[in-house]
């Protein structure tokens, strides 16, 4: 079972993915940016995903705070804000330390597939 921070200022978000991995996994939920550092501080997640834009401290900054205290942490970066002809968002948090990204809508069956991925990457503890 996987310890799993989910940040996202939608409420809605939330909840459609702590009920997608909540049963399989230990799954907290916060709307901040700033509370989702203080959570990772005070016990570190094997998984953080993290929206990119939320209000006071957005998903950019959580992940290279996340890289600097807590580098053996997974970010996958998620977000609506997608258009061709600009850089992705996605793509820069992932140059930013994202090992992962999500374009907003995304189905149930697509969260657990990049969960299941960004999970084969955490170290094995020994037998």
């Amino acid at each position: 079972m996987a310890k799993i921070l989910i940040v996202d200022d939608d409420s809605n978000l939330l909840n459609f993915v702590s009920d997608c991995l909540g049963g399989e996994h230990d799954v907290a939920l916060t709307t901040s940016g700033e509370e989702a550092l203080l959570l990772a501080k005070a016990a570190p997640f094997d998984v953080v995903l993290t929206d990119i834009f939320m209000p006071k401290k957005d998903g950019f900054e959580i992940i290279k705070e996340l890289n600097k205290t807590s580098p053996q942490t997974k970010i996958i970066a998620m977000t609506a804000h997608m258009k061709p002809e600009q850089v992705s968002f996605l793509e820069f948090a992932e140059h930013l330390g994202a090992v992962a990204g999500l374009s907003k809508p995304f189905t149930s069956e697509h969260l657990c597939k990049v969960i299941n991925e960004v999970l084969a990457l955490l170290p094995r503890a020994p037998d």
